[in-house]
């Protein structure tokens, strides 16, 4: 079997989630179309692009450009995407806002005149997120030093609980997508020693809720928190309504994500979505969604919590904007 690598995105927090999957045709071809729509003044942002061989990581995005991209509803209004970037497509957030209750569908045309097209999305209803808090949490970091001896470090975290009330008899399908910003501190006698860094990660741990199957107060591991510095720390949870189709879906990748080489692992699917090639049978990776949202936030301020990081803090040295994605301008959530 050919080996080859999807990317898809969550293009709310436009961070590309690299999904394997194996099948014997290997058609480097093959589109890989995603997007949403959701009931929130937003952009709705739909990415194209081709599928990538395992062995071709250091470039992993093949964009589809020049496409005609186009999200109709059920009433029979129809807008035109712009594309923002290469492979990215965008509303303007004046054109359409998404209406529980309604539904939704994605076409899309390349520059060679294929179409695309998904099915009709209804956007259901999303329930009440009741409430957002931690818990410290002891572990174990484990690693390999410079000698090859293995090493143990206790280390405590803050473990993120979102509490979902499915009590309702209209409770369905969710999912849960987070994103973070971190104050950070570093030891410096020149600029700059106050950063901050926006960590999004809708798709590094898929979190599904499925309310057909538990009526009640469900508490949900919605991810965990870094105690390794005094700062503040700002992360807001958004549950999300799923059709059954895009709750199927979003669980193989969950499953395919999960395996690790072992024997006993579930052999992986072809990740068909709900999108389709007309007149062609062609494999279309990919789902197009039209979901509800509900939204909770807070910030977190690190350094009145008990009992102090086990490990100690960490102060990093030198300028904080040498770190990865951090900016000197504060956010708006922390003023």
């Amino acid at each position: 079997m050919n080996k080859v690598i999807l990317c898809l995105v969550c293009f709310m927090f436009s961070c590309i989630d690299e999904i394997p999957f194996s099948r014997t045709s290997g058609n480097l071809e093959d589109i890989v179309i995603d997007g949403f729509i959701t009931d929130q003044q937003e952009p709705y942002r739909v990415r194209l692009s081709r599928a990538v061989r395992v062995t071709t990581l250091q470039n992993n995005f093949r964009p589809v450009e020049k496409a005609e991209v186009k999200i109709e509803d059920d009433t029979g209004l129809v807008v035109q995407l712009n594309e923002t970037s290469p492979g990215i497509y965008q509303t303007d957030t004046a054109q359409m806002r998404g209406e529980v209750g309604r539904s939704y569908r994605l076409n899309v045309r390349t520059a060679d005149n294929s179409t695309y097209q998904s099915t009709w999305q209804k956007m259901l209803p999303v329930v009440k997120m009741d409430t957002l808090f931690f818990e410290v949490e002891d572990y174990v970091e484990t690693f390999t030093n410079l000698n090859g001896s293995t090493v143990e470090i206790d280390r405590n975290r803050l473990k993120m609980l979102a509490g979902i009330n499915t009590t309702g008899s209209d409770a369905g399908f969710y999912r849960v997508k987070t994103r973070q910003i971190e104050e950070i501190l570093t030891s410096t006698l020149a600029c700059c020693s106050q950063c901050w860094v926006i960590f999004e990660f809708p798709d590094v741990n898929i979190i599904l809720v499925d309310g057909t199957r538990f009526r009640g107060q469900q508490l949900v591991n919605v991810g965990t928190v870094s105690y390794t510095q005094l700062s503040e720390y700002f992360i807001e949870v958004e549950l999300l309504s799923l059709s059954q189709e895009a709750f199927d879906f979003w669980n193989v990748v969950k499953e395919q994500r999960s395996i690790n080489g072992s024997i006993f692992d579930p052999l992986p699917s072809t990740l068909r979505g709900n999108i389709e090639k007309i007149g062609s049978d062609e494999v279309v990776t990919g789902f197009f969604s039209a979901s509800a949202s509900a939204k909770r936030s807070m910030i977190i301020d690190r350094s009145n919590i008990s009992p102090p990081p086990k490990a100690g803090v960490t102060l990093r040295e030198g300028d904080c904007r040498a770190i990865s994605g951090a900016t000197t301008e504060k956010p708006d959530v922390f003023n």
